[in-house]
C-alpha cells in the first residue's frame, strides 16, 4: 500500500504549478460548492464539518500524506459534502477532471488505481465518526455528573445551615458533659480522674496489633485475666505508674477502666462531631469550595484520628501502622481525616466477606524530596482489572465474588481534596491486595 501510494505521488501530485499554500484559518472548500478536484495533503491539517439547525459537526480531519475529496472527485458529482477549513499552514496539490479525462482517455482508470485508497479513506472516516461519538458521550456523561454534583452542592447547602446547627450542639453538650464529669470525679471520685482525664484526652491512640502486644506485657506483668489486660492496654496509661494494688483488685481496675471508656467515647464524640461538619462541608465544596487551612497540620496524627471514627469496624481487623516523623504542612485537618477515613473504609467494607477472616489493613507515611508520601494497604478481594478507571467517578460500586461495595461519591471527593493540594493519588490492586498511594507535596 504505502509503495503504491509513493508511485501515485511521484506520477500525478509533483507539478508544481498545482501546488497551492493554504493559511491556518482558511476555507478551501464550503458545502455544497462545485469542486472537480482531487487533493492531496503534503503538508498540514484540514478539518472537514456540516452544519444543520446552527450546529456544527465534524466529519473528518485529513493529514500529511492523505486526500481530500476522493469521494465526489470520483462520483463524479463535483460537489462538496463537507466546508473543510485549514488547521495549520499547509501545502496541497491536486488534480483535477480535466487531468482525469487526459488519463483516462490513454486507456488508464485512474479510478482502479485509486480504489485501495479510496477504501482505506472511507475506513478512517467511519473510524473518525466513531471516535467523535464516543467522545461526545463521554463529553455527555461529564456534563450529566458535573450537573448532578453541582445540584447536590446546591441542596447540601441548602440543609448545611441546619445540619451544623445540629453537629455544633452535639458537639457544645458534650463537651459540657465532658467537663461535668471531670469535676464529678475530683470531688467524689478522685482515684478515677486520671483513668477518665486519660480517655478524654487520648482516646483510643494504639493499633489493635499494639494492643495485644501491650495486653501481653500487662498479663504476665500483673496475673490479670486476658479481658482487663486488653482494656488496660487500649489506655495510653503508663501501666507501670498505675498502683499494683489498683491493679490487682479486680472490682477497682474494673470501675477505674469504665471511667476510661466513658472519656474515650467523650474523646470520639467530638472527634465524630467535627468530621461531620466537616462532611458536609466537603459535599457542598463539590459545587463550591471555601476551606480554611492552618499550617501547623500533622499528618499522621489526621491518620490516627480517622482510625479512632473507625474503631469500631476496625476491631476486628489486623492494622499495622508505620508511621515515621512527617514535617507539618498547610492543610485543613478534617480535609484530611476524610480522605484516609473513606480510604480505609473501602478496604473494610471489601474484606467483610467470611472467607477474609485474616484481614489486614497496612498504613505507612514517609518523606522524601519534599513529599509526604501515605500508603494505604488491604488484603482484600481486590478491585477489578475493568473497574480500576473509573472508581473516581460519583456512584460507581463493584461487585466482586458475591460482595457488593461503594467505591462512588467517597472516592469523588476523596480525589478532589488532594488535587487541591497539587498532590496525586494513584491505586494498584490485585486479588489479595490493594495500595491506595496518597502524595502530598511539603510545601
Amino acid at each position: 500500500m504505502a509503495e503504491k501510494l509513493s508511485s501515485l505521488i511521484k506520477q500525478y501530485f509533483n507539478d508544481s504549478s498545482r501546488t497551492v499554500q493554504v493559511k491556518r484559518g482558511s476555507t478551501l472548500l464550503k458545502q455544497g460548492d462545485f469542486n472537480d478536484k482531487l487533493f492531496y495533503i503534503k503538508k498540514g491539517l484540514f478539518i472537514g464539518f456540516v452544519e444543520h439547525n446552527g450546529a456544527r459537526k465534524e466529519l473528518f480531519r485529513v493529514s500529511e500524506n492523505q486526500f481530500l475529496g476522493l469521494y465526489s472527485f470520483f462520483s463524479g458529482r463535483f460537489k462538496s459534502s463537507a466546508t473543510v477549513v485549514a488547521e495549520q499552514d499547509s501545502i496541497i496539490t491536486y488534480i483535477d477532471e480535466k487531468f482525469k479525462k487526459g488519463i483516462d482517455k490513454g486507456g488508464e482508470k485512474l479510478f482502479e488505481k485509486f480504489m485501495p485508497i479510496v477504501v482505506e479513506n472511507l475506513l478512517q472516516r467511519q473510524k473518525h465518526e466513531l471516535e467523535i461519538s464516543v467522545e461526545k458521550e463521554v463529553a455527555l456523561k461529564k456534563l450529566k455528573d458535573s450537573e448532578r454534583l453541582a445540584s447536590l452542592g446546591q441542596m447540601a447547602a441548602g440543609i448545611a445551615h441546619e445540619l451544623n446547627n445540629a453537629i455544633a450542639v452535639l458537639e457544645r453538650n458534650s463537651a459540657w458533659v465532658k467537663n461535668i464529669m471531670a469535676e464529678m470525679l475530683e470531688r467524689h471520685e478522685k482515684q478515677y480522674l486520671s483513668f477518665y482525664k486519660n480517655g478524654a484526652e487520648n482516646g483510643r491512640k494504639f493499633s489493635s496489633r499494639q494492643v495485644r502486644e501491650r495486653a501481653k506485657d500487662i498479663a504476665a506483668k500483673y496475673a490479670v485475666d486476658e479481658n482487663i489486660a486488653e482494656k488496660l492496654a487500649q489506655t495510653s496509661l503508663a501501666i507501670e505508674r498505675i498502683p499494683e494494688d489498683t491493679i490487682m483488685d479486680k472490682g477497682e481496675i474494673t470501675e477505674a477502666l469504665k471511667f476510661w471508656e466513658i472519656g474515650a467515647a467523650f474523646y470520639d464524640v467530638g472527634i465524630a462531631a467535627r468530621h461531620a461538619a466537616h462532611v458536609v462541608k466537603s459535599v457542598r465544596a463539590l459545587a463550591e469550595k471555601k476551606i480554611s487551612r492552618r499550617s501547623d497540620v500533622d499528618v499522621n496524627e489526621t491518620i490516627s484520628q480517622a482510625l479512632s471514627l473507625l474503631s469500631s469496624p476496625l476491631r476486628e481487623i489486623d492494622v499495622k501502622l508505620n508511621l515515621t516523623p512527617l514535617p507539618n504542612i498547610s492543610a485543613n485537618r478534617g480535609e484530611l481525616v476524610q480522605v484516609w477515613l473513606n480510604i480505609v473504609k473501602n478496604g473494610i467494607e471489601s474484606m467483610s466477606q467470611e472467607e477474609y477472616k485474616k484481614r489486614k489493613i497496612k498504613i505507612s507515611s514517609s518523606y522524601s524530596g519534599k513529599q509526604i508520601v501515605v500508603d494505604i494497604a488491604d488484603n482484600g478481594p481486590g478491585i477489578p482489572k475493568e473497574l480500576l478507571p473509573k472508581i473516581w467517578q460519583p456512584d460507581v460500586t463493584t461487585k466482586e465474588k458475591g460482595i457488593e461495595f461503594g467505591l462512588g461519591l467517597g472516592l469523588t471527593i476523596v480525589e478532589r481534596i488532594v488535587k487541591s493540594y497539587s498532590g496525586e493519588i494513584k491505586v494498584q490492586s490485585r486479588p489479595g491486595e490493594t495500595v491506595f498511594k496518597i502524595s502530598l507535596p511539603v510545601l
